[in-house]
């Protein structure tokens, strides 16, 4: 152990040494580079140069030290010879190697304050020549030259933010400093972003601005830089493809100031709309590097912001991307963009059966792509498909209309389409199947094993919503389409089967005697019936009628029952034919299973011993035969005795397992059968494992028990024959007479290694029929080890049942396990006592033995709520003061953090072993008479109905949901259901559900509703309100077809707000250029006002500097959707403009002295456009005739008049909404 403890203290010196040789290197990096950078400035500071020189010889000689230290900690940790163990100290001492603790070679000790400030002058030398580097920074055309003046430059500037990154990574700590002493660091990365001389140096200074982001800095960019971060942002991420490493920068920078939004205020204004639509451009590009991860930050905008997301028109790339990429990316969009659909003030941005229905398109639409594009799609649509049934928010989408979209899926089902009806039912499959379902009938029953717990009868949230889904997908005519699928499909006759299978289980489940109208089928039986109809039309639906019988025979649970009864009929009469062969036969097995013929087990014929045993020994006569004529008996016998030392010294492997399989059935025959009794009891076989166990009491050094045998040899073999003594009466007075319990009783008093085997011997008896046994458990619980007895105590936990009945022995067991010392077994017993009193009939066993409350720790566990709904419980509770505590804390705080974990519960609705909701104090007060009445007493039940009639505002909405919640749990209960009936609460949630704005108010109000359905007084009232009580016995409810539940109401789309305009421009020429630079957004004219302009900036380069000129281009970007190439070339005109501070400033002038007052409006559009010819416009583009010109200021009328502009001109500078209305490129089909 200290060995181990050594070489990891050894990994971690080498690790810590790797991390400061490598930043030493870089510090030794950054230093040559700073000197590079002096020797080419002709006046330098020689006090910087002596100080930058020192720093990098000092570097260097840490890096001498610290690569030494290197070479010894890897050749003490990683050995160069055979020996796989270290070397002891006095070893290593002797050799001359010292104690590899001690650090001999002292490299730069980090944590020391010399260190630090170290570091500190270092960044500050770096500030400064980061600085001057900038101020000498040569024409940009030289930097094409290699190892020019201004290409060395350049790599230097590199080196030094790299340096620069690295240690303000390294000492965070130093990052508010840095900026208060070194202000101008900021300029400088600012200014190398936008001005830099190549993409490197561009990216290094986003990147090092990026490590530099802390409290302080974001608030400085926030209130003096966003403008300039949003143009450097978008100037960055429009760059060519070959530019990767600047346009990754900017895109990591915009991830990274994602989180600083929630912590500063308005630092949200660096994403501006600008920056979002060259965002979105990119989105529009599914071939561009970046469109992965673009779309991911667009879908983090519209779930933070979704009004920016919907104003810059980039909801339309995230509906695309929904449909065309990867399955699992799409699956994982759907869930975020979902969750728009909760709020009405986010709903409104998501168009019913256009936007998120996008992703159904793949079951409605003709492909029109190629193969393996179609199937992605197709792989797409069923996991959208399955993402919308599987949460309340897309649920309640595929309800609007209507639920016209949910009907267009099912419909689908009628084509002619393989591939398309295929998916389909394979997303319903994975959605209405349950490998474990709750729901049965006969759950009591229904047990793998004696010692399960029986199923719990309370029907889950899965199950409630999963009633509400098939009340659906009923209703939208799901089974015509699976029977016409039967009828005209021969290769998915089994999949339309299976789907079909799971309605009628689900079904007669949730709609019990009315399930039966789901088995008509009358259409069938009338085609079939029809003595005059089509003779094909005829076999298909005969074919249908009987895969529909052949379905629910198999849904019948009488029918597996009848199986299973059928298959051990089988089962016992092949053993009678096989114990009933003649003495010839049998005498033959003897003598071929060679046992009577040699001693060696190597020659034994194992599958005829076998047979032996599972088939004529089974008879009395044969057994006798065997056991006084032949050898066979005793031999098998002389072969598994321990101290033989033949079958117990085998390796154990699976061959040899046989021999162990061969023992359980002897051992079971010789218990069967009335004289193997006798043998065993005159054999020496138990006396022999008797000594066995003493030896391992003793501890004998050759104990036959040992770990070493435990672990390879087949010793383990006889634990398995000890149960099956413990397992019948015959086996443990065999036992006892063998006195065979008194070593256990004393071993199980021992501690150390040999608690193993105490652990395995509790683990392999069986307690059912009680005396020795149990004793030896409970010996095992109180007098073991503290591993002894958590272990016995685990298994303890799985002795709770049989035969689905509580066991008292047990459970008295586990209550005394609460007094142990050890806080582990006291945890143990508790968290089995939690999962155990989840069923009643436990729960009232154990308030049978009337245990202290103070037992089971803390007043927040639930397990002493759940013995609140016992009388007994209850009346121990409130003498202790519990329940009044807990009245007031559930009252005041305890409701509200009960939302939380119902709300995680909803949240994994779609799983099938999803976690159940937790008990409540309000339902499992109003379980007694005594809890209601104090509950009766109180004025809470009138406050929660305040509560939810409410006005539901978004900081009410916790309160509303756990009032919800706690008047469906008093509800649970008749005496619950009259007192809401006296207060008019349930009234209150069902107007509620019918009428809520938030879908995740409407769930809460369904699943609170089905407490109600438990009892008959409930029923009764739900039926009152138009919904249906369906199963009174699983607690379900479910609203009728049409009901208000199913209508979300929901406002008109978002439209784009009023854009912001610019005063036109007194040059003529000006405006010609701004009518070709918005033209680029047309796609017809794209290439030719391309052209133009770069024949205009080839001729007259120099307007392209005109600031003026350029705040338009800005404002075109910002206010417009336009395409990516688009805002590539005009980025490209105006490339001569440097991005520096000053140009950022009088950008920001030139804007607000352009801008027009919002008062001043377009004129109202005069054009209608043609029948059949409206297009869903990405932006409102009405009609504007150029004759009749713009609205303009006063001042500016007359001019107009007696000048008027050309069409070119007036479109230039007009609002976009005095715009053509017809421009190709800005108009997108319906779909």
């Amino acid at each position: 152990m200290e060995v181990h403890e050594v070489g990891m203290d050894r990994l971690k010196q080498l690790e810590n040494v790797k991390k400061r040789l490598e930043l030493e290197n870089q510090v030794a990096h950054g230093a040559r580079s700073m000197l590079s950078v002096l020797q080419m400035q002709e006046a330098s500071d020689s006090s910087l140069r002596d100080h930058v020189q020192r720093e990098l010889h000092l570097a260097e000689s840490n890096m001498a030290a610290l690569q030494a230290q290197k070479q010894i900690l890897e050749s003490a940790v990683l050995p160069t010879n055979d020996v796989t163990f270290l070397r002891p100290r006095a070893i290593r001492a002797v050799h001359g190697m010292g104690d590899l603790n001690e650090d001999r070679f002292r490299g730069p000790a980090y944590g020391l304050d010399q260190s630090v400030e170290r570091i500190r002058q270092l960044l500050r030398a770096l500030v400064l020549i980061l600085a001057q580097t900038i101020e000498r920074t040569n024409e940009r055309t030289q930097f094409a030259i290699k190892d020019s003046p201004a290409f060395r430059i350049a790599r230097a500037q590199v080196d030094i933010m790299a340096c620069i990154t690295s240690l303000l990574r390294r000492y965070p700590a130093l990052c508010t400093e840095l900026q208060n002493e070194s202000p101008s660091l900021l300029n400088s990365l600012i200014l190398l972003t936008g001005t830099g001389s190549s993409d490197k140096v561009r990216a290094s200074a986003m990147k090092t601005l990026r490590s530099w982001l802390h409290p302080n800095l974001v608030s400085l960019l926030t209130k003096e830089y966003s403008r300039a971060l949003s143009l450097l942002l978008s100037r960055a991420l429009v760059r060519d493809i070959s530019h990767t490493s600047e346009r990754e920068q900017a895109l990591r920078f915009v991830r990274s100031w994602i989180p600083w939004t929630a912590l500063e205020k308005g630092a949200w204004q660096v994403f501006s709309d600008g920056l979002v639509r060259t965002m979105s451009a990119i989105a529009h590009e599914p071939e561009d590097p970046l469109y992965t991860t673009v779309i991911e930050t667009l879908t983090e905008f519209a779930m933070i912001d979704p009004a920016l997301v919907a104003r810059t028109l980039s909801f339309g790339p995230l509906w695309r991307a929904v449909c065309e990429m990867p399955p699992a990316r799409s699956a994982a969009l759907i869930d975020c963009l979902l969750g728009l659909f909760e709020s009405p003030s986010t709903r409104q941005f998501i168009a019913p059966n256009m936007d998120l229905a996008a992703a159904l398109t793949g079951f409605t639409n003709v492909s029109s792509t190629t193969q393996e594009n179609y199937d992605q799609h197709l792989s797409n649509t069923e996991q959208a498909t399955l993402k919308l049934l599987s949460s309340w928010e897309g649920l309640m989408y595929l309800c609007t209309d209507q639920g016209v979209a949910l009907k267009s899926v099912l419909a689908a089902l009628h084509l002619d389409q393989p591939k398309i009806q295929s998916r389909i039912l394979r997303a319903l499959a994975q959605l209405l199947d349950s490998e474990t379902p709750h729901l049965t009938r006969n759950a009591s029953i229904q047990q793998n094993s004696k010692h399960e717990a029986p199923q719990i009868a309370a029907s889950t949230l899965r199950d409630q919503y999963l009633a509400l889904v098939l009340t659906l997908l009923l209703d939208a005519q799901l089974l015509p389409g699976l029977v016409f699928i039967i009828r005209e499909s021969d290769s998915l006759r089994p999949s339309a089967s299976h789907v079909l299978n799971l309605v009628f289980k689900r079904a007669r489940l949730v709609f019990q005697d009315s399930s039966s109208e789901l088995h008509t089928f009358s259409t069938l039986v009338h085609i079939v019936c029809d003595v005059y109809g089509s003779p094909h039309e005829q076999l298909t639906a005969k074919t249908a009628l009987l895969t529909i019988n052949d379905v629910e025979a198999t849904v019948n649970s009488s029918l597996g029952q009848e199986k299973v009864v059928r298959q051990n009929t089988i089962e016992e009469t092949r053993m009678q034919l096989d114990s009933s062969i003649d003495d010839i036969q049998f005498r033959s097995l003897v003598r071929d299973s060679m046992v009577t013929t040699s001693r060696e087990h190597q020659v034994w014929n194992i599958p005829i011993i076998n047979e032996l045993l599972d088939g004529p020994l089974q008879d009395a006569r044969r057994f006798e035969e065997a056991l006084f004529h032949t050898k066979l008996i005793r031999r098998l016998m002389s072969f598994l005795r321990p101290f033989s030392q033949r079958y117990a010294p085998l390796r154990a492997d699976p061959a040899n397992e046989q021999w162990t399989e061969i023992g359980r059935k002897f051992f079971r025959l010789l218990l069967m059968q009335n004289e193997g009794q006798v043998f065993l009891a005159e054999d020496r076989f138990l006396n022999e494992l008797r000594e066995a166990f003493e030896q391992l009491v003793t501890n004998v050094p050759d104990a036959l028990f040992n770990m070493s045998a435990m672990r390879s040899t087949l010793v383990s073999g006889y634990f398995d024959f000890l149960r099956l003594f413990t397992e019948s009466t015959v086996g443990l007075d065999l036992l006892h007479a063998a006195r065979f319990f008194s070593p256990l009783l004393a071993l199980s008093v021992v501690d150390g290694p040999r608690g193993v085997f105490i652990e395995t011997l509790v683990r392999t008896m069986d307690y059912t029929l009680g005396s020795w046994p149990r004793l030896f458990l409970q010996r095992a619980l109180t007098a073991g080890s503290e591993q002894v007895r958590l272990a016995s105590t685990v298994h303890l936990s799985t002795q709770l049942w049989l035969d689905i009945q509580p066991q008292k022995w047990a459970i008295s067991m586990l209550l005394d396990q609460l007094y142990d010392a050890a806080p582990q077994i006291r945890g143990s017993a508790m968290d089995a006592l939690r999962e155990a009193c989840k069923h009643l009939r436990m729960l009232e066993a154990v308030m049978m033995q009337r245990p202290f409350p103070h037992l089971f720790g803390h007043e927040d566990d639930p397990l002493l709520l759940l013995l609140m709904s016992q009388p007994a419980g209850f009346d121990d509770l409130l003498k202790s003061g519990y329940v009044t505590r807990q009245l007031d804390l559930w009252y005041r705080h305890h409701n509200l953090n009960y939302v939380g974990a119902a709300e995680e519960a909803l949240a994994r609705i779609n799983e099938i072993n999803g976690p159940p909701l937790p008990p409540h104090f309000y339902g499992q007060l109003v379980a007694t008479q005594g809890g209601s009445s104090l509950l009766q007493g109180t004025d809470h039940i009138q406050q929660f109905k305040h509560q939810v009639r409410n006005v539901i505002e978004e900081h009410e909405v916790l309160r509303c949901k756990a009032a919800i919640w706690t008047l469906g749990q008093i509800g649970s209960s008749e005496m619950g259901v009259k007192m809401l009936l006296e207060h008019d609460a349930v009234a209150c949630l069902f107007s509620l559900a019918e009428t809520a704005e938030l879908v995740s108010i409407r769930a809460t109000c369904f699943h609170a509703l089905n407490f109600l359905a438990k009892t008959n007084l409930g029923a009764e009232i739900i039926s009152k309100f138009d919904w249906y009580a369906m199963n009174a016995e699983h607690s379900l409810c479910l609203p009728k077809k049409g009901s208000p539940f199913f209508y979300i109401p929901t406002k008109p789309s978002a439209t784009t707000p009023s854009i912001t305009r610019l005063l036109p421009a007194p040059d003529p020429r000006e405006n010609h250029i701004v009518t070709w630079l918005s033209s680029l957004g047309n796609g017809a004219i794209t290439s030719t006002a391309w052209h133009a302009l770069s024949r205009t900036h080839a001729e007259n380069p120099e307007r392209f500097k005109s600031m003026a000129l350029f705040s338009r281009a800005v404002h075109l970007m910002d206010e417009y959707s336009l395409r990516l190439t688009a805002r590539r070339h005009i980025w490209h005109l105006f490339d001569q403009i440097p991005l520096s501070l000053e140009t950022f400033q009088n950008l920001e002038k030139i804007l607000e002295e352009l801008q027009v007052s919002q008062a001043i409006d377009a004129p109202p559009s005069q054009f209608k456009s043609p029948k059949g010819k409206q297009g869903v416009l990405l932006y409102p583009v009405p009609a504007f005739s150029v004759q009749e010109g713009v609205s303009l200021p006063q001042s500016k009328q007359q001019e107009h008049h007696d000048n008027p502009k050309t069409t070119a001109q007036a479109l230039g500078n007009a609002h976009r909404s005095a715009w053509p209305h017809r421009i190709q490129g800005f108009v997108a089909s319906h779909t």
